[in-house]
This record gives structure tokens, sequence and C-alpha cells, in this order.
């Protein structure tokens, strides 16, 4: 694959950047994003290395809200 190759398929990758971190937003997979990088963990390992309150907290704060709008329609509110 040619250097020019190269870049068209960075380039198309990258057009799907917003759609994969909406994806992670909504499934609360973001922890942190900073211009054009994000980092992700699975919603068990964040509970389990920063403790319930504080992954509400910060799925609050990187993810607009939890749970997200939707998600949990009719279960009873234990917190």
């Amino acid at each position: 694959m040619t250097e020019q190759g190269i870049n068209e398929l960075a380039a198309r990758r990258d057009e799907q950047w917003e759609e994969v971190i909406e994806l992670c937003r909504r499934y609360g997979y973001l922890t942190q994003e900073t211009g054009q990088s994000a980092t992700i963990m699975k919603n068990a390992s964040q509970i389990k290395s920063r403790g319930l309150e504080m992954y509400i907290f910060l799925q609050v704060q990187t993810c607009g809200a939890y749970p997200q709008p939707g998600e949990c329609e009719g279960e009873e509110d234990v917190l």
C-alpha cells in the first residue's frame, strides 16, 4: 500500500470518529475525551476501579446523564 493509500484509508476511518464517540457516550464507555483522543473503559471496570459514587458522577460528566434517557424506563431507582 502506498503512503497516499494509507492516508486515504486513515481519512475514511476518521470520518467515523463522531459516531464512535457518540456510541461510547451512549453506552457509558467514555471516561475521558480531549481533542482528537479518548479513553474508554468497560462499565464494570470503571465501577471496580473508581467505586460506585465516582462512577455515577463521571458518567454524568462525560456521558451527559446516568442512566441515559430511556435506558431504564420502569425500573425502580435504588440510589
